[in-house]
């Protein structure tokens, strides 16, 4: 007998207390009920009103204890060109998994622990993928879509990629949580009815592809069904297995022990029970065993009244009407569907007259019909504007910014996709003369756009369309500045700003790119990066990264407000910006460079850009001279003798002058080509006692200092 079966309300409440910090979460359901609760305190009494309903539906539970329900299931793969984008193999092995489990053919329940057997129970349930959408179209049962919230999923990922209903199981396959968790599903009736269902990590979903393959990985869906269908965790709803104080709390089903949960992903089948002389059924479901491989009778009930319920619309999934409109039921004959298509190319700049290589796919058709979908591209621009098959080559002789078409067919018919903007054709000419110091500061009201020569445009790309913009809201130069608000964006959204084209041809080395750059962290989370990259094809291939700094690198950190967090929006001052140089090396003989500035916003304030050169001689801020290049004097005052210690990153001219508080001077070194490396000059000791001027002059770079002779 259990030591406390607990309503829903109860399990609600414990919801509310403390959650442990795990590095690894394999649920986040408790979190996710958490949140509902702290942000509707009057669910509470909706779930245990919903709780008295429960007895009212033993009947039909027991009319339907034979049947096999079947459930229609929707696989929503959200995703960014990677991993995640799961195969349609890898959500047919999930689906495989999820029916062995729930009709009782899962093979290794012959390892279940023999005191455990004679609670094994079948929930009989079928999942089946969907066959027709609600709209009635035909579907294989999985959508696809492209969103940078694959990478920190939450409910949010349901507005975008919305729920097919409550008809369905919506399941989505994201490639992380925000949370952390490995997957998370709501209760029946405590969310609205767009956010019912899973979400699911691709590493976390099935046993192949994507997934990590461990029965940890390929039982996570199991487990988070179990959560849709009412079931809590073996232990309760504490989120914190291996704690003691959930011998105080259950979940509820009779037949599951007493425990304090699995905390460290083990398989310890002779593990203590809370109650003297129990043990625990570490192999259930619904604890965080690495060996989970059963549900007992109690819960097989449980779910079956949940199924039975209309709280949460459960009793509407497995009816033979809703079978029928989701195309699920038996008899219904499989139509071939109309493809999908998508496309993704990693290279999608180049110069005018080079070819440009695109590849399309489908979905929504089985592999063994693939060969019968054709495609067709429409490129608006190109020099063949239709183009047909897979994979094609195309060309573009005029410069611009072009939308790209493809659609797919086959005999059930067609659909198309359109990408805005999705390529940039650049004129191969430099747009940027080689006159040293040139500043672009962002001056032009249309840029990145310039109307009076449109070549000269800059290109941004971001996949959330929100990104950098011209800004007049700070600046080191004229009026304007770019700006790019990293705390609109979502996490982890990468955002490029690419220049046209800079003549380098004339310019020797040592040259530099030369900008300004003003940037705060929020709090001590924000992991914002900035990068830059050079090209010579216009943009067809870049360089590594020649600039890379982070807002968390101790040795360059991207801020210019030292530790200091703007919790408010942040509009630098004119001291809050530092100079940065790129050394471009053999970029020198180029003569169409292009640099990409990248940023990854990770939930920082607003970076601001301004000043972007071409520079041979870095002209820096007197402070920031003296620390590029570790000038001091000591001892500074002095009685006898003094030294100039300085530092040269490379060979550079030297000239060292000293003159008195008129600007007379008194002692000059002439100009000389030193080495690079540490150097040390003894000053003018014959000087009268007084206040002095050292004055260095390195590469064109002017430092002055105050000194003292006593």
């Amino acid at each position: 007998m259990k030591k406390k079966i607990l309503t829903l309300l109860s399990l609600a409440l414990i919801g509310l207390g403390s959650v442990q910090a795990q590095e690894y979460r394999r649920c986040g359901t408790d979190e996710e009920m958490q949140k509902l609760l702290e942000a509707n305190p009057l669910l509470l009494q909706q779930l245990e009103s919903q709780r008295l309903q429960q007895p009212n539906l033993q009947a039909s539970v027991m009319d339907m204890a034979d049947s096999t329900l079947v459930i229609p299931v929707v696989v929503h793969v959200v995703h960014n060109y990677g991993v995640e984008n799961v195969s349609y193999d890898q959500v047919l092995d999930a689906i495989r998994i999820l029916n062995e489990d729930f009709q009782l053919l899962n093979s290794d329940t012959s390892e279940v622990y023999p005191m455990f057997k004679s609670r094994i129970g079948n929930p009989n349930v079928e999942f089946r993928l969907a066959k027709k959408d609600p709209l009635g179209n035909c579907t294989m049962g999985v959508t696809r879509t492209v969103s940078e919230l694959t990478n920190n999923a939450d409910n949010t990922i349901k507005d975008v990629v919305k729920s097919w209903g409550t008809r369905y199981l919506n399941i989505w396959v994201v490639a992380n949580i925000a949370s952390g968790a490995g997957a998370y599903a709501h209760y029946p009736g405590s969310v609205a009815a767009q956010y019912e269902g899973i979400v699911c990590r691709a590493s976390q979903f099935g046993s192949i592809g994507a997934s990590g393959s461990s029965n940890l990985a390929a039982r996570t869906l199991t487990h988070e069904t179990g959560h849709f269908f009412n079931l809590a965790h073996t232990w309760g709803s504490s989120n914190t297995p291996g704690s003691a104080s959930n011998c105080n709390i259950d979940d509820g089903v009779a037949d599951t022990p007493n425990t304090i949960g699995v905390a460290g992903q083990n398989c310890n089948k002779t593990m203590a029970g809370c109650n003297a002389g129990e043990t625990a059924n570490v192999e259930n479901y619904m604890d965080y065993s690495s060996c989970e491989r059963m549900y007992t009778k109690g819960q097989v009930t449980r779910m079956r009244t949940a199924l039975a319920s209309s709280i949460g619309a459960r009793s509407n999934l497995w009816t033979q009407s809703n079978r029928i409109l989701t195309g699920t039921n038996n008899g219904y004959v499989t139509a071939l569907c109309a493809p999908n298509p998508d496309f993704n190319i990693n290279i999608r700049t180049a110069c005018s007259g080079s070819p440009l290589s695109l590849t399309g796919s489908a979905y929504n058709v089985s592999a063994d019909s693939l060969a019968s979908v054709k495609y067709k591209w429409v490129l608006a621009g190109a020099d063949s504007p239709i183009m047909y098959g897979q994979t094609i080559s195309a060309i573009y002789s005029t410069p611009g910014v072009y939308p790209v078409m493809l659609v797919t067919s086959n005999s059930a018919g067609k659909d198309s996709i359109t990408k805005e903007d999705y390529l940039t054709i650049g004129d191969g000419t430099p747009h940027y003369s080689a006159q040293l110091d040139t500043v672009e500061s962002f001056e032009e009201s249309s840029f990145p756009n310039f109307l009076t020569n449109v070549h000269k445009s800059w290109t941004v790309t971001s996949p959330e369309g929100l990104s950098f913009v011209r800004s007049t809201a700070a600046s080191v130069t004229g009026e304007a500045s770019l700006m790019i608000d990293n705390a609109s964006l979502p996490d982890q959204t990468v955002s490029n700003i690419i220049s046209s084209g800079f003549d380098l041809t004339s310019v020797a080395q040592p040259v530099y790119l030369s900008f300004k750059v003003a940037y705060a962290r929020i709090s001590s989370t924000s992991r914002d990066i900035l990068k830059v990259y050079v090209s010579t094809n216009c943009g067809r291939t870049w360089s590594s990264a020649l600039y890379n700094k982070s807002a968390t690198n101790v040795t360059t950190p991207l801020s210019t407000v030292g530790t200091t967090y703007y919790t408010g929006t942040f509009t630098p001052t004119a001291t809050q910006w530092r100079r940065e140089l790129v050394n471009l090396g053999n970029y020198a003989s180029y003569s169409n460079v292009r640099f990409k500035f990248e940023v990854t916003s990770r939930t920082g304030n607003r970076l601001f850009i301004d000043d972007v050169m071409i520079s041979k001689n870095p002209l820096l801020g007197m402070e920031e001279a003296i620390r590029a290049f570790q000038v001091s004097v000591a001892p500074n005052p002095f009685d006898n003798a003094a030294q100039l210690n300085y530092t040269l990153p490379r060979p550079e001219s030297v000239k060292v002058m000293v003159s008195d508080v008129l600007g007379r001077k008194i002692w000059e070194q002439n100009e000389s080509q030193q080495e690079a490396g540490e150097h040390t000059l003894n000053l003018p000791t014959q000087i009268k006692q007084g206040v002095y001027f050292l004055q260095m002059e390195i590469a064109g770079q002017k430092i002055v200092q105050k000194i003292v002779k006593q």
